[in-house]
């Protein structure tokens, strides 16, 4: 996201929120969650079920949460989420869940960035990216029954390789360095000979933190830029599922085979929902009276400001635009 994204846009001198989506599909279930962000610090967890197109509005987290190092379940029932307010006394964490919930129902501490999240081999079957040593659990917390934690090693690595290697439209790294899930060098195989190619463009390249994701469909030769889409994927159908600042998008298969470029394929796509202008609402999870509120978790978010940092900015903004109007009626 880039500073002049973050800061919101002004029309008719109020201010509307903007804010990204980022999306995991469950590889066995019609079942996904919706990281949506935004204003930076905030993210909230949506429940999305693909075959109605429904939505259940969930928990927000307010902190930095990495949904690229993050991983869904294959029949969508549990999440594994990288996460971290930065704060004593845990800094960072990956936290089991339910979605569409950040409630711990295990937490594993962090501390950096180096590292953290994980992924699944099975429903109840997964694995930590918290380095070579066996990460443990938080004060006060047991992996719930009925779940493995595989330790680190080779053998887990390789059991992952060939497991993620025959799921249908995975993303993957294709160039550069990086997870299969990073969004600057990424491929993603989809239906009828179509793919889906991703990557990081720095707006500075001394600052390549700024700058925004580029997503690009791809059908032999041809390559057609998607403008304005920060995540795309297919589903199961060969539809292709858009996300375009806080809206999320549908093209149905039989459209996008008629699509005619990017530009093309955006327009031809139909609205499912659009979470712009979703504002932080406290929410407990109804089954956090069952596992232990550890502190320092960040499960329950205290009430922000109804006032935010993008709303000042867009008042100053506009309070600038008016004042020489209402400096040429003075003079």
């Amino acid at each position: 996201m880039t500073d002049a994204q973050d800061e919101g846009a002004v029309e008719g001198g109020a201010a509307r929120r903007t804010c990204t989506l980022d999306i995991l599909l469950a590889a066995r279930s019609r079942c996904a969650v919706i990281y949506r962000r935004g204003p930076s610090k905030q993210t909230c967890l949506i429940r999305w079920d693909r075959a109605t197109d429904t939505f259940e509005v969930g928990q927000w987290f307010n902190g930095r949460v990495y949904p690229e190092r993050s991983a869904l379940a294959p029949d969508g029932e549990h999440l594994l989420t990288f996460m971290g307010s930065f704060r004593p006394p845990f800094r960072t964490w990956t936290a089991l869940s339910r979605p569409p919930y950040f409630t711990a129902l295990a937490l594993w501490p962090k501390g950096d960035t180096w590292g953290g999240g994980g992924a699944f081999l099975s429903e109840r079957t997964f694995a930590l990216a918290h380095g070579s040593s066996p990460a443990p659990l938080a004060p006060g917390f047991a992996l719930p029954e009925g779940f493995t934690l595989l330790p680190p090693g080779p053998a887990t690595d390789e059991r992952f390789a060939r497991a993620t290697s025959r799921l249908p439209h995975e993303w993957r790294m294709v160039d550069g360095s990086g997870t299969p899930s990073a969004p600057w060098a990424s491929t993603c195989d989809g239906p009828s000979g179509l793919a889906l190619r991703a990557w990081w463009e720095a707006d500075d390249p001394h600052r390549p933190w700024r700058g925004e994701r580029r997503i690009e469909l791809i059908q032999g030769d041809r390559r057609a830029a998607l403008p304005g889409v920060g995540w795309a994927g297919f589903d199961v159908t060969g539809d292709l599922l858009l996300a375009r600042g806080g809206t999320l998008l549908r093209c149905m298969a039989d459209d996008l085979a008629a699509s005619r470029g990017g530009s093309d394929v955006v327009v031809r796509s139909h609205l499912l929902a659009d979470f712009t202008d979703l504002r932080f609402r406290p929410l407990a999870a109804p089954y956090a009276s069952s596992v232990t509120d550890a502190p320092g978790t960040g499960c329950f978010v205290p009430a922000l400001d109804r006032v935010t940092k993008s709303d000042r900015q867009a008042r100053q903004r506009a309070r600038r635009l008016l004042a020489p109007r209402a400096n040429s009626r003075d003079g």
